[in-house]
């Protein structure tokens, strides 16, 4: 499956969008979720219930999922299902690189294992 250069813009345009707004993990999870399910309405529908579900457990968490939902909607809505998946892992590793660029995310902050 090859993306095509509206694709990899998706991809840059979503990233853009939540860098500043969502946690990076928050997206982690969705993608993870995709990789299970691998279906795109189900991902919308995930988002759409996220803020209001009990693992909410703070006003920033709620900030991200209603971030996240509103990002994925725009750039997402008309992504072909079958690269729906490669778009949203780009975007997850862009999102990364913005935060660390903007500041926002050290790599410092990430964990040894």
């Amino acid at each position: 499956m090859e993306l095509t250069e509206r694709d990899r813009q998706v991809a840059n345009s979503l990233a853009q969008a939540m860098a500043p707004h969502v946690d990076a993990n928050e997206v982690g999870k969705v993608l993870a979720f995709w990789r299970r399910w691998r279906d795109p309405q189900k991902v919308f529908a995930l988002l759409e219930r996220l803020p209001d579900s009990g693992l909410v457990r703070t006003g920033r968490t709620r900030s991200y999922y209603q971030a996240m939902y509103r990002a994925f909607n725009q750039h997402l809505r008309n992504v072909r299902p079958e690269v729906f998946g490669a778009v949203l892992a780009w975007a997850f590793r862009l999102m990364r690189y913005y935060q660390l660029e903007s500041g926002q995310r050290r790599s410092q902050d990430r964990r040894p294992r």
